[in-house]
């Protein structure tokens, strides 16, 4: 379906001014079984963008390991606070496979290198790594304050696990998501060149930063 999509724009004008970010919408909400085996075939599948969506998905469940694991040996629950700038940007350049998913990854890398400024600028970062400043919200949860029973060290344990480790880095992982849509759709469907939405995007998205910054 989605081949056949591209393949009629060849032949008009108009639709070859069509954005890949439209194709992609257009792709995902009228056949979004396809979408699912997309997913699947990333996981399962040999074609040119499962080996970077798979060694994302691997790099999460390392760093999930490792966030839960520090978490707990050195009771610093802010562990995932340290990658929150930067695992993103490392997904976004596992899936780099055109132009499109280039620029992305580009993007990403100025998203995250003006976070991690700031976030060391405000003493985030020490040495060694897992040392540092402890989010406080984190210390009033394990006292119980506003959820008793996490006053319980099993309880706590498990929260860390799975609220902490796993859905937090799931959350970075969904964050560089359009990624890894783009490079699976250009897998499928063939690369689409750049073109106006894809600079007003860029535009937009600098545009945003700037105004963060400010």
């Amino acid at each position: 379906m989605c081949r056949r999509y591209i393949d009629d724009g060849k032949n008009d004008d108009d639709d070859n001014n069509s954005s890949s970010l439209l194709e992609i919408m257009s792709f995902i909400t009228t056949d979004t079984c396809n979408v699912l085996d997309l997913f699947s075939k990333a996981v399962l599948g040999n074609h040119d963008a499962a080996l970077g969506v798979r060694l994302s998905i691997a790099f999460c469940i390392g760093i999930i390991l490792v966030s839960f694991v520090t978490s707990t040996i050195t009771g610093n629950y802010s562990q995932v606070d340290k990658a929150w700038s930067i695992v993103p940007v490392l997904y976004a350049w596992f899936v780099v496979r055109d132009e499109r998913t280039l620029l992305m990854a580009v993007l990403a890398t100025i998203w995250g290198a003006r976070l991690t400024w700031n976030f060391n600028r405000r003493g985030g970062y020490s040495w060694p790594p897992w040392s540092g400043d402890e989010d406080y919200r984190w210390k009033y949860l394990q006292d119980g304050f506003f959820i008793p029973c996490l006053k319980n060290s099993v309880i706590w344990v498990i929260f860390n696990l799975v609220f902490i480790s796993i859905y937090q880095h799931v959350l970075l992982w969904l964050i560089a998501s359009p990624s890894v849509v783009a490079s699976l759709v250009s897998s499928s469907c063939g690369r689409v060149p750049l073109n106006i939405v894809d600079v007003f995007a860029t535009i937009i998205f600098l545009s945003a930063i700037l105004i963060e910054s400010i």
